[in-house]
């Protein structure tokens, strides 16, 4: 089963990846299959190329920061929370 993409390396043995979701896929990955110690391997339509274990995960909002330019000086005083269809599933392999 594919679980997702590699979307970063913070070294030759140490992958992020990010778990497709509905949007992208038309079944996504259950919880069950990226669960903490589980094992996976990487590979491309041409080859095989690394075994790796799941080690860590992490929510990201690939909204963060891209809030375009502000128009005023003063911050916002209010905050609220990102609603959880935003935010993406990463996990760490290594």
């Amino acid at each position: 089963m594919k679980l997702g993409k590699v979307v970063k390396s913070d070294s030759h043995c140490d992958y992020v990846i990010q778990v497709d979701d509905e949007m992208e896929v038309i079944a996504p990955p259950q919880a069950d299959d990226f669960g903490f110690g589980s094992f996976v391997k990487l590979e491309t339509e041409d080859r095989h190329w690394a075994v790796g274990l799941i080690y860590d995960s992490q929510l990201f909002n690939p909204a963060y920061l891209n809030t375009g330019p502000r128009l005023v000086s003063q911050p916002d005083p209010f905050f609220t929370l990102t609603s959880s269809e935003k935010l993406e599933l990463c996990c760490g392999l290594s």
